[in-house]
Order: C-alpha cells, then structure tokens, then sequence
C-alpha cells in the first residue's frame, strides 16, 4: 500500500526480482470489504523480513492505524525480537529530498547498515542479494535476552514466520 509519493513501482520490482529466489514479497492490496488494518499487521507478523521503503513521507502519523508509522513501529517493538536484524532500510531519497519524520531518519544513522535506491532510478545491484543473505543468516540465540522479552516470545524462542517450499515470506 503506497501513497501517490511512495515506491509502488519500486517495490513491485523488488518482489519481481526475490520471487525469482523463490522470496515471496508481500504488497498490501486488501480486497474490496477487507479490513486493511487487520490485513497489514496479520501479514507483517507472519513475516521474517521487514523492508522499509523510505521516501521523504515514510513514517509520517497519518493516524491511519495501518500508516507506516504504525507498521514500522510494530515491526521495531514486536517483530525485530523473534527477527532481530530483519529490517532492510532503503533511502528512498531523490537529490534534494528529506526525510519529514524522525523514525524515517532514524533507520539512517551513523551505525546502521541500509541501501540507497533514488525513487525512480534502477534497482541497485545488491539489494537483491543482501536481502537473500539476510534471509539465509541464522536467527540469532535468544538466551541472553531477559524475562521480559522471553515471555513475549512463542516457547522456545522460535519464530512464528512462515517458510514454505515456495520460499520465505517477507514484508
């Protein structure tokens, strides 16, 4: 789900290019009667794998609770326990552009490792490959985190996500 300045047509691109690895990416598209908050966040937590498409307006409080705000914030507070490191962020900045809202400037700090792909431009060569890479790496041991993360997590500390033959799901 995009807004007219967001990266639909990047993101269609990208799920291209993953399903030819057998990635399966999903793209909010409710069906007519479906309730698109209800259809975000069900998805995004049977997801392994969150990708921040980070436009100048990404992560604004629209208020809308299935706004990207809400979405990266779930995934931040709720998923990156089961998948720590699972949050791929693409600055979506063309020359000139800002990012408007703090937690979209924050997954571009100093100390985190993200990809840089201008709205409208070609997909970059490696974000394919560092998306598959992060996917084919071990979910780190959840052993030292404290009680409290243990019991937000299923038994055991394993993740709810969903692999099938078809490849893994993504957000």
């Amino acid at each position: 789900r995009f807004n007219a300045d967001g990266a639909r047509e990047e993101a269609a691109e990208l799920k291209a290019e993953l399903a030819k690895h057998g990635v399966d990416a999903f793209l909010v598209a409710p069906n007519i009667g479906e309730d698109i908050t209800q259809v975000v966040f069900r998805t995004i937590g049977e997801c392994e794998l969150f990708v921040a498409f980070a436009t100048a307006n990404y992560a604004e409080n629209t208020f809308n609770p299935a706004c990207t705000f809400y979405e990266l914030n779930f995934w931040r507070t709720k998923m990156a326990r089961r998948f720590p490191g699972r949050l791929i962020s693409i600055n979506m900045l063309r020359n000139g552009e800002e990012h408007n809202h703090i937690d979209a400037q924050l997954l571009f700090v100093d100390n985190t490792l993200y990809e840089t792909w201008p709205k409208g431009s070609p997909l970059p060569l490696t974000l394919v490959d560092q998306i598959l890479k992060t996917l084919d790496t071990p979910i780190p041991s959840t052993a030292h985190l404290s009680e409290f993360f243990h019991r937000a997590m299923p038994a055991g500390g394993q993740s709810g996500g969903t692999i099938s033959s078809s490849g893994t799901d993504i957000w």
